[in-house]
């Protein structure tokens, strides 16, 4: 033990770097030869947890404190370890710390003077291998502190987990070779395994066990993806670690590639609206030919080169005519396919649908119940009624399917009201246009019902 400069009384200051163990002594003796860490010393058997220290003051002295530090694990890595300790090397703060209260001028209350023999009993922390414990008394009427540096070793091999890290040369792959650096990695004899984790089928890996590897692109991306890889590193104690890195591959924009532009879906109605519209692809880019088919609804669709032309199912060039064949309603898709000069092609599609007519203003058709769809063979009963309350007495009345006529049945088509249900086979599946055509005193209206038909 030897004494210090004074101290603050809760805040304990280190004494300078590389003058711990002697308490910052400045003289040449047998305290400096205390700093001197190449000298042998005996390491005391340590373990973690509770353990008391014992200590024979043979001079009583008011105290402030005792107080108890330990090196951090890896201390002896801290910058000037190989003969002095330094502040850095120990935890910030106590493990243990006793505080002695003082009561000038009430001597009953005062029990800051410790016993000659005392022992604190304190929670050292989990460590492995040689350590070191700092103690120190703190006097109070004097001004001085008395310091114990006791070497101890808690035993056992320090594993210290290996730490893996990756640096490419570049994020961004090519066909060129990319440089994946893990040589930064720590840990103890490492040992290195690289694996490419997605798209690994579109990339070549090289030197895959050793600390640095090469990643490239076997072809040109006509797209752009990810490529995940993952670093495993482990040490000779077989701990491992690992780190993962993504890198891009991007395609290189191609100006000449083609790109198809059909048009906005839109809605007709029966009848009149679609007997004909137009189909436009001049705002496709980079076509040198053009193609329009029907995708789906060729059953009700038909297309023409021009108008007037002979009904087809293709139509090579830019603007395409279509139509609905009559009485037809639901929906068709058009395809337009556009060709680059190179060669490469492009789709885009464009979707129309056909709602039934609106009815006359004078009429409307009405069903039992409000239901507008049979099942299988189920009936149900329909009616044309006059909308502005008008008497249909004299007139005459013509029921009739605009489409799909096979899949339903009219009880009557010469009455004001009828039965309709479904034909066998009831696995039918259809949306019906039901007209009637009204005559009365010359004057002709219609007025048209969607009919549901389902299985």
């Amino acid at each position: 033990m030897n004494p210090s400069p004074t101290i603050n009384e809760q805040l304990f200051d280190f004494p300078a770097d590389g003058k711990l163990a002697s308490g910052g002594s400045t003289a040449v003796g047998e305290f400096s030869k205390l700093d001197d860490e190449k000298q042998n010393t005996f390491n005391n058997p340590m373990t973690a947890g509770q353990h008391q220290f014992k200590w024979h003051l043979p001079a009583n002295h008011r105290t402030t404190y005792f107080t108890y530090y330990i090196t951090n694990q890896d201390w002896e890595s801290v910058p000037g370890s190989n003969s002095r300790l330094t502040k850095a090397m120990f935890g910030e703060k106590p493990f243990c710390h006793i505080i002695y209260n003082y009561a000038p001028g009430n001597p009953a209350n005062d029990h800051s003077i410790p016993d000659k023999f005392i022992t604190h009993t304190c929670n050292v922390p989990e460590r492995m291998g040689k350590q070191k414990i700092y103690a120190v008394w703190r006097v109070r009427d004097t001004g001085n502190a008395f310091y114990q540096m006791v070497d101890v070793d808690f035993g056992g091999e320090v594993v210290t987990k290996p730490v893996a890290s990756i640096s490419p040369s570049s994020y961004t792959l090519s066909t060129n070779n990319v440089s994946l650096d893990g040589s930064a990695s720590t840990g103890k004899e490492l040992k290195y395994s690289w694996k490419v984790t997605n798209n690994a089928d579109k990339v070549v890996l090289e030197n895959a066990q050793s600390s640095k590897a090469n990643i490239r692109l076997k072809a040109k991306p006509e797209s752009d993806f990810d490529v995940s890889v993952n670093l495993t590193v482990t040490s000779a104690d077989n701990e491992i670690d690992s780190k993962q890195v993504t890198l891009k591959a991007k395609a290189e924009i191609d100006a000449t590639k083609p790109e198809a532009d059909a048009g906005q879906d839109f809605t007709v109605t029966s009848d009149k609206e679609s007997r004909g519209y137009d189909l436009n692809g001049l705002a496709s880019k980079n076509a040198e030919s053009y193609k329009w088919t029907i995708v789906s609804g060729q059953d009700i669709a038909a297309l023409q080169v021009a108008n007037g032309g002979a009904w087809v199912q293709i139509v090579n060039a830019a603007k395409a005519r279509a139509l609905i064949k009559p009485g037809k309603v639901g929906k068709v898709t058009y395809r337009l396919t556009v060709t680059a000069k190179n060669g490469k092609t492009h789709t885009d599609d464009i979707t129309v649908t056909v709602k039934a007519a609106e009815q006359a203003s004078n009429i409307q058709i009405n069903t039992g119940g409000n239901v507008d769809t049979i099942i299988g063979q189920q009936a149900h009963s329909i009616a044309v009624a006059a909308k502005n309350g008008e008497s249909l007495q004299g007139a005459t009345f013509k029921w009739s399917a605009l489409n799909d006529a096979d899949k339903i049945q009219f009880g009557s088509t010469d009455s004001f009201s009828t039965i309709i249900k479904g034909v066998f086979p009831y696995n039918n599946h259809a949306d019906i246009a039901v007209q009637v055509v009204v005559t009365k005193d010359g004057k002709e209206s219609k007025a048209t019902k969607i009919i549901k038909v389902r299985p």
